[in-house]
């Protein structure tokens, strides 16, 4: 007799396991999102800028959020950050959920393969050690090998972040900038690789962006930023 079995049925029938974002009751006993929440969370669609995967018409020439950027980064994401799709990113991130990673990685390499996109490399994008301390896991970290599982991909921490910086929640575009500006190193030399960076929401494309610096430094032939979600920055509507 599976005794944790036994235990999680009984769990689950005196209280029954509820849908995340809606409340819905549910069959398995982890926290997660109901059928029909996950069925809701669609990709991106319509027009966007080739670079940087923004909702908005136009070349990155003439698009703000990723002008500055390297010609050698490119950046897709999953889904849109909203409803569901930021309910189980959040559950992953703030009550450390891990295991809702799983549900991100089918969607993320959908993302990359519309692109035509094939890394040979995955490489989260690091915690300061601090913060990571603080939280116990690198959610960046758990998306990393949920995608290689799911791609056949390599993981490896190639980068360290040299400094302590700010949640770049609440902050505008500029001073997001400014925050992440030479955060990040990398630990060894790279051979060309097309190396995906992989993060959980992407917002003004700062923290891709330095990061991606650090790794075209080391020898990076590509970088690719990949993230679950796309958050909307004040004038990108």
């Amino acid at each position: 007799m599976d005794v944790r079995a036994v235990a999680t049925a009984v769990v689950d029938a005196i209280l029954p396991p509820l849908c995340l974002h809606c409340g819905a009751a549910m069959a398995r006993a982890r926290p997660g999102l109901c059928a029909e929440c996950l069925g809701s969370i669609e990709p991106l669609t319509g027009s966007r800028c080739r670079r940087c995967d923004l909702p908005r018409p136009g070349e990155p020439e003439r698009c703000a959020r990723c002008r500055p950027w390297s010609p050698r980064l490119e950046a897709v994401a999953a889904t849109r950050y909203a409803g569901p799709a930021g309910t189980l990113v959040r559950g992953l991130k703030y009550s450390g959920w891990r295991h809702l990673a799983a549900e991100c990685a089918d969607p993320m390499g959908r993302a990359l393969s519309a692109r035509g996109i094939t890394p040979d490399l995955l490489v989260p994008i690091p915690l300061h050690r601090a913060r990571r301390r603080d939280r116990g896991f690198n959610q960046a970290r758990s998306l990393a090998e949920a995608l290689g599982s799911t791609l056949s991909v390599p993981v490896e921490d190639v980068l360290d972040r040299s400094r302590p910086t700010a949640s770049q929640v609440g902050l505008g575009r500029e001073r997001r900038w400014r925050n992440v500006r030479g955060a990040f190193v990398a630990r060894r030399r790279l051979g060309g690789e097309t190396v995906a960076l992989v993060d959980d929401v992407t917002t003004s494309g700062a923290t891709l962006a330095a990061a991606g610096d650090a790794v075209l430094g080391a020898g990076a032939g590509r970088a690719i930023g990949v993230t679950w979600a796309l958050a909307f920055a004040p004038g990108d509507r």
